[in-house]
This record gives structure tokens, C-alpha cells and sequence, in this order.
């Protein structure tokens, strides 16, 4: 399980002074300090035309649709997993095939919040599951928006949500529901 950890935490954050989606580490980018979403609603004029169907779409030419998904805090972060297969808290991890989306540090808040390459959040496409992180082929999320319905961190409760992701070669738009799973040190 830890192993499974390692590959979807390197997935979204990258390594070598990188920000969590892969953009470099230096705040000195306008695009990335301009992008403070987690405190405000995102000014986009789609935020109010999410699709009201489950999430679906493509990951990197495969297509997508929702199944489960997850809301879990390991160590000082929180990560936003949602997959098109069924997972619980704890299981072990998907098969190789799987295709997930990875969204790192949402705002702790009920709202919608902007994602950008480089702002942080560390969102990403992946296709696959691996034991060898550069065998797990990830794409960065370029542009899209995310609704939380409303906010917690209590084991077993569920979030409800809807987000409209893109990147070069893969898009998602419609509706979720995860569990919030027990923290990990």
C-alpha cells in the first residue's frame, strides 16, 4: 500500500524543488501567484454550468467514468483521488489499468476553486498503476474548475462535487461523490 502511496504522491508532486502539479517551485511566476483560488470563488463564467451527469470523459485516449473516489489527509496535505474503479478507504490499489485524477491541497473550504498549471494545486491525469512512478504515464491538469458542495475531514463522511478538467490529451467534466477516508502520517 505504501508503495501505491509513493507512485500517486510522486505523480502529482514531481520531484526537485517542482510545485505539486510538476510547475517550477519559484513563486516569482505571475501565473501562479495571481492564482490564490483557495479563498475565493473562481471569476470563470462557466463556474455555474457544471454538468449535472456523473464525471466522465477521456484520460490520456482511454475514456472515463466516474466510480469512487477519495478525500484523505497524509501529513500536512490533502488529496482529492477520483477513480473509474471501486475503491474503499484502506483496499489495496486499483488494477494496472486504472485510470485516476489526482487533485493535491484543494481549499479546506466548501466553494468552487480555479485549477491551473503551476498554481499548486497539484492536479493530474494518470493512466495506469505501477510499482515504478516513471512507468505510470501522469499529464498535468492545464486548466479547470472544481466544486465542493461542502467541507470535511471526518472519516466515513462523504463530499459531494463536480469539476470540468482539461490538458492536452485528456478532459472531464460532471459530478462526484467520495469518502472522506482516516488520516495518514
Amino acid at each position: 500500500m505504501r508503495v501505491w502511496f509513493v507512485i500517486l504522491f510522486f505523480a502529482t508532486s514531481g520531484c526537485s524543488g517542482k510545485a505539486l502539479d510538476g510547475g517550477s517551485a519559484d513563486a516569482g511566476s505571475s501565473d501562479a501567484s495571481s492564482a490564490d483560488a483557495s479563498s475565493s470563488e473562481a471569476s470563470s463564467p462557466t463556474a455555474g454550468q457544471f454538468p449535472t451527469t456523473p464525471l466522465a470523459g477521456s484520460i490520456k485516449g482511454h475514456p472515463f467514468a466516474f466510480v469512487s473516489g477519495d478525500l484523505r489527509k497524509q501529513g500536512d496535505h490533502v488529496f482529492l483521488t477520483l477513480r473509474n474503479y471501486d475503491w474503499r478507504c484502506g483496499g489495496p490499489p486499483g488494477p494496472a489499468d486504472a485510470l485516476l485524477i489526482n487533485i493535491g491541497d484543494p481549499p479546506q473550504a466548501a466553494g468552487t476553486f480555479e485549477l491551473r498549471y503551476g498554481d499548486g494545486h497539484g492536479a493530474s491525469f494518470q493512466a495506469g498503476i505501477s510499482q515504478d512512478a516513471s512507468a505510470t504515464p501522469v499529464s498535468s491538469v492545464s486548466t479547470g474548475l472544481v466544486r465542493l458542495d461542502m467541507w470535511t475531514l471526518t472519516p466515513g463522511e462523504t463530499l459531494t462535487g463536480a469539476a470540468m478538467l482539461e490538458s492536452d490529451d485528456s478532459h472531464v467534466a460532471g459530478t462526484f461523490t467520495v469518502t472522506v477516508c482516516p488520516p495518514r502520517p
